[in-house]
């Protein structure tokens, strides 16, 4: 059900048709939902992914000459805090978002060896944006081990490496255990929402006690991801989504 409201300075009405709320019991995935303010319990994510893995064996099997254009694979090992090389066949997590303007480390030759060291990447961690430390401390949280990341998994200043890992990119996404997408915020400090505590900005309204209102501002009919994606202007600018 929908119900037209406006918000007043101590309640809410139903008066005209500003925007419109929709009731949520958590039956169905197009319906809105209330946002808790607390971070993303993983728990609840780690189930999904182990039930995927298990009953679908969505995983893509990569043939050796895929394997061969992935041979230059990077990962950061978010428990080491290091650039390691490793399989293609090895289960990581990729990262999908924006550079916007702001500085970021990259991968450079001249850096190379010292930030696949042990703990190579606690030096530079301060610079590193706050959305790429948020991804390596969600793939933690996940039980995972690997994170691969653009600007700090291929090397920026070598041409050789940064054309085999543009030719492989969608070789990359695909056979990545999950993407991460932060299509929020216009720059790569935007960070994760849910991986930290999370700023709740929700229209929302108890009508009754167990009764709540969500307020959809974008559509009243449900939307998928590629609907939404479509929508986000920073994140549609990427050579890559």
């Amino acid at each position: 059900m929908s119900l037209d409201w406006s918000q007043t300075e101590h309640c809410f009405s139903l008066l005209y048709s500003i925007f419109k709320f929709y009731y949520t019991s958590g039956a169905c995935h197009t319906l809105s939902r209330v946002v808790p303010s607390t971070p993303v319990d993983t728990s609840v994510l780690v189930s999904l992914l182990t039930n995927c893995d298990d009953g679908h064996r969505c995983m893509l099997p990569i043939s050796v000459h895929n394997a061969q254009k992935l041979s230059n694979l990077r990962a950061i090992n978010v428990y080491e805090m290091r650039i390691t090389s490793i399989a293609p066949s090895e289960r990581y997590v990729a990262l999908s978002y924006v550079w916007g303007n702001i500085s970021i480390p990259f991968l450079l030759q001249a850096k190379k060896d010292e930030l696949m060291k042990p703990r190579g990447l606690e030096g530079i961690y301060a610079k590193i944006p706050l959305t790429i430390r948020d991804a390596i401390e969600f793939v933690r949280r996940m039980g995972l081990e690997y994170l691969w990341v653009d600007a700090l998994c291929l090397v920026q200043d070598d041409p050789e490496d940064m054309a085999m890992g543009i030719e492989a990119m969608g070789l990359l996404y695909e056979h990545s255990f999950f993407t991460i997408v932060a299509a929020q915020g216009c720059d790569a400090d935007a960070g994760l929402a849910g991986v930290g505590s999370r700023q709740n900005t929700q229209l929302k309204a108890e009508i009754m006690p167990g009764v709540t209102l969500v307020g959809n501002g974008v559509t009243g009919n449900g939307m998928g991801c590629e609907e939404y994606l479509e929508l986000v202007t920073y994140y549609g600018t990427r050579a890559w989504t």
